[in-house]
């Protein structure tokens, strides 16, 4: 069954589940041994199975979609390691990555400086210095920015 395909794996399916059922209420009423097919199933049968074989097919390329959307993930993901910073004290306190650690504490400052003036603007009903803290955050953007622009120079 697995070397069919998908294709012929979904229709066989399908036809599993909506056109056997009927054929096997035709066989248990009849009296006969050899019921015919064509007048065991109705229009109705032939019309599910067609909307159930659709349905697989468009959710099999929804499938296959998702997954290659996953793995461009991952690729980016993966890409994105390659040219990251090391998160260790011994590269940090090395003399060539001063870069990296002045941005850094650029970082734990711009942090601690917006949580302070985001607190005290609210509690003060400030909304200069709540938007304040806001362009403090913004300030973040740019030391990841210097970040990235010395991984890539390296």
């Amino acid at each position: 069954l697995f070397m069919l395909g998908r294709r012929p794996t979904r229709i066989l399916f399908a036809g599993l589940i909506t056109l056997i059922p009927p054929l096997l209420k035709a066989a248990k009423a009849s009296t006969q041994r050899f019921v015919n097919p064509f007048t065991a199933l109705t229009s109705t049968d032939f019309g599910a199975f067609i909307l159930l074989s659709g349905l697989l097919a468009i959710f099999d390329s929804i499938r296959d979609e998702a997954k290659a959307v996953i793995d461009k993930g991952d690729q980016w993901r993966i890409s994105m390691l390659k040219h990251s910073t090391p998160l260790s004290a011994d590269y940090f306190f090395k003399n060539d990555n001063a870069a990296d650690r002045v941005t850094f504490f650029g970082v734990i400052i711009n942090l601690l400086l917006s949580a302070g003036k985001a607190a005290v603007g609210t509690m003060c009903h400030s909304s200069a210095l709540i938007a304040d803290a806001g362009h403090s955050l913004s300030d973040l953007f740019s030391d990841f920015v210097t970040l990235w622009a010395v991984q890539i120079a390296r």
